[in-house]
């Protein structure tokens, strides 16, 4: 059986104030949203080290959610996520991401090597001459640089838009207007890509099922 590997690493987290108290941020924030994206997970998010999680899919459709919601907690700070698909050569661990291993671990973890060599914040996918992923990785690295210096308001209106909450909602949370609401939408290009997420998400689910 085939599995969706994750690992996360954030950026330059040696430099972040407090650590301690970003840390337990960080793991209630891992801990809501392993409950929140329960059926879609294996294994839930786990801190492995002082600037590592990870976390099994068994589906992909929470990956994108997930993805921006951690964004949102953890900023003003990046984040790097290596995703790989494959299989196990260990026992499941349902409670935490740990004590695991297999292809899909290995090839995550080749992924955030270089991902750190590159300086790379956002998310990739592991590509191999068997699987040509360039499409969604292409596409993942437009989004990067569309995304890379957003203000909070902007991560947290597309989480709001994810949320399928209604603009009016979102000018009350945010205290903005709904012309400011619609404006940052606009300037920012929140609806080609939560488009391009929805495309992708179809294009790893149709991969998913091929391998």
């Amino acid at each position: 059986m085939l599995y969706l590997a994750l690992i996360a690493d954030l950026v330059s987290s040696k430099a972040i104030s407090n650590r301690l108290f970003f840390q337990k941020e960080l793991l209630d924030l891992l801990t809501q949203q392993s409950e929140q994206s329960r059926e879609n997970l294996i294994a839930p998010f786990t801190i492995t080290l002082g600037d590592e999680f990870q976390a099994l899919y068994n589906r992909p459709d929470s990956l994108f959610r997930d993805f921006w919601a951690i964004r949102e907690i953890i900023y003003p700070e990046h984040c790097r996520f290596a995703c790989a698909f494959g299989g196990l050569s260990t026992a499941i661990n349902t409670t935490q991401t740990i004590g695991m291993d297999g292809p899909c671990f290995h090839r995550a973890r080749a992924l955030i090597i270089e991902l750190k060599k590159e300086k790379h914040s956002l998310l990739r996918f592991f590509s191999n001459s068997d699987r040509d992923l360039s499409f969604i990785n292409s596409g993942l690295d437009l989004v990067f640089s569309f995304t890379r210096n957003w203000k909070e308001n902007s991560i947290r209106i597309l989480n709001f838009l994810m949320a399928e909450h209604k603009i009016e909602s979102i000018a009350r949370n945010l205290d903005m207007t709904i012309r400011g609401v619609y404006r940052n939408i606009k300037a920012n290009h929140i609806q080609e890509i939560l488009n391009y997420q929805l495309s992708a998400i179809a294009e790893i689910k149709s991969l998913w099922k091929s391998l």
